[in-house]
């Protein structure tokens, strides 16, 4: 099979947080076909544990549910050291700050979504101020018991799937899965 070939970008839309794009490609069979492609900006995901093994969790208004879901912290990646946003993130949704910050990998949005997410593991989470909210955000926090954490996860209470993703990875990384 041969390489696909891309003919031509149009903008169809854009603003501060994605934009749209159609995207005119040649396939390896030489077959001409017009893709919708979101263009994202790329996030951090942070899985957040205190020393006493009480995770993070969020309760976040997601306007396209719109409903208030369980998550974790998480933020668009606007500077290059993807490591510092994790950090600020953490700080600024929660009021937490870690010992220390692991990067556990990344994937991507899908086929045909641009951006990737970038997952992190914050151990030894400690409160140390006041949430410090965007005005478009509606975030409430709370610490759970792993073994409760793990009862949200598996009954499927965190319904996005890059909060889970990163749960799982951090468990996994911890050995607690």
């Amino acid at each position: 099979m041969g390489k696909w070939e891309l003919l031509d970008k149009e903008s169809v839309f854009k603003d501060h947080w994605k934009s749209l794009e159609k995207w005119s490609m040649r396939n390896a069979n030489g077959n001409i076909n017009d893709f919708t492609i979101v263009i994202s900006r790329s996030v951090v995901v942070v899985f957040g544990i205190t020393p006493d093994n009480e995770v993070l969790v969020t309760r976040e208004y997601f306007m396209s549910q719109g409903k208030k879901m369980i998550g974790m912290v998480a933020g668009m990646v606007e500077q290059e050291n993807i490591k510092q946003v994790a950090v600020d993130e953490l700080r600024q949704e929660s009021g937490y700050a870690a010992e220390e910050m692991i990067y556990l990998g990344n994937n991507n949005y899908g086929k045909y979504t641009t951006g990737t997410i970038h997952y992190f593991l914050a151990k030894n989470i400690k409160k140390v101020g006041p949430q410090e909210l965007e005005d478009n955000e509606d975030i409430d926090v709370e610490l759970v018991t792993l073994a409760k954490f793990k009862k949200m996860l598996k009954a499927n209470e965190m319904e996005s799937v890059l909060e889970m993703a990163c749960a799982y990875k951090a468990l996994d990384y911890l050995g607690k899965l």
